[in-house]
Formats: C-alpha cells, structure tokens, sequence
C-alpha cells in the first residue's frame, strides 16, 4: 500500500491547484500573486513593514486578453516571513461581486465569456467592401 502525504514544509490540509495569476496592489505597491485561492493571497518579494493583523484595502487586478478587470477589497496579514520576503493574507467578508470576479476566474469562466464576447464584437463589425 503507497501513502500519499504532504511535504513537512507545507502548512495546508488540502493541496492548492495551479491557478491563473492574479496581481494585487497595497500599501501603494503592486505585487504579482505567487498564490491565491478564495480565501487568500501570498506575495513575494515582499519587504515593506506591515505585520500580522495589519487590516489592508487591496486592489486586485485580474488580465484578460487585452482587458484589465479589478476590483478592491479588504484583507488581514496572516503572517509575514521575513526570511523568505513573503507576505500572506486573508480576505475579509468578500463582496458577491468579487467573490464572482475571483471564482469566476478560477474556473475559467471569465476567460470563457470574455473570449465570446471578443469573437461576437468580432463578428458584429461590418464588412468592408
């Protein structure tokens, strides 16, 4: 019998899937999302100051094709390891819309609808002669 188990290093019960990047600005800083799920983000490099359960206003910033959707939301710093200039955090009370904007995304359904949306903007122009 093979047991599948989790490295020692790994904090999740759960494995994280590989998802699309996301960006997120605070602290008037842009960083790329080196992780990101619903519930949280990790940045790195990170080298600013804030601590663990800091509250911070994040803008979010999700690319599609030539479209950039954002929207703003709050988080609270779950920790920051300064060794390994990372910072984590976890949202707060997501707004329905940017728990759709986030899930949506995730799943592939933004990237979908945005695709269909480009290719019947596509179609519609006329014709020329």
């Amino acid at each position: 019998m093979r047991v599948v188990g989790k490295s020692v290093n790994e904090r999740r019960r759960d494995s994280r899937p590989k998802l699309p990047p996301i960006r997120v600005r605070f602290g008037g800083q842009p960083y790329d999302t080196t992780d990101w799920t619903l519930g949280g983000f990790m940045v790195a490099p990170y080298t600013d100051n804030l601590r663990a359960g800091n509250i911070i206003e994040v803008d979010i910033y999700i690319d599609v094709g030539t479209e950039t959707i954002n929207c703003t939301v709050e988080a609270m710093v779950a920790r920051i390891d300064t060794e390994a200039g990372k910072l984590a955090a976890q949202f707060i009370d997501l707004e329905p819309e940017a728990m759709e904007l986030l899930e949506s995304w995730m799943t592939g359904r933004l990237r979908r609808q945005m695709a269909r949306a480009a290719k019947e903007k596509e179609t519609a122009k006329p014709k020329k002669s």
